[in-house]
């Protein structure tokens, strides 16, 4: 059974953000960015278990966003998925540690 996604307040920020950056280089793009984000949501909601360990400390987890270069970084709680990042693969690498 699919656990719910949540996504804290700082992921939800760093989600619009991509968001509107992708769709003002590129009308339609930041639509094809959040379809991709469902689809990795989806996958972490049905199954969180084959992602890889980002910080073995606090547990979470990290799964590869294809064709974008984010990574969701996200806790697998007993009753919900928590995201905790939207992380951009080249910038500021580690950003999200103290959330």
């Amino acid at each position: 059974m699919a656990r719910e996604v949540e996504l804290t307040d700082a992921a939800n920020e760093e989600f619009d953000a991509a968001i509107l950056w992708y769709e003002s280089e590129q009308p339609g793009l930041g639509v094809r960015f959040v379809l991709h984000m469902d689809e990795v949501f989806e996958r972490i909601a049905d199954d969180p278990m084959p992602f890889p360990v980002w910080d073995k400390d606090s547990g979470v987890q990290r799964a590869t966003v294809e064709v974008f270069p984010f990574v969701v970084l996200f806790s697998a709680l007993p009753t919900k998925i928590l995201v905790v990042a939207l992380a951009h693969t080249s910038r500021n690498p580690g950003y999200w540690t103290k959330r």
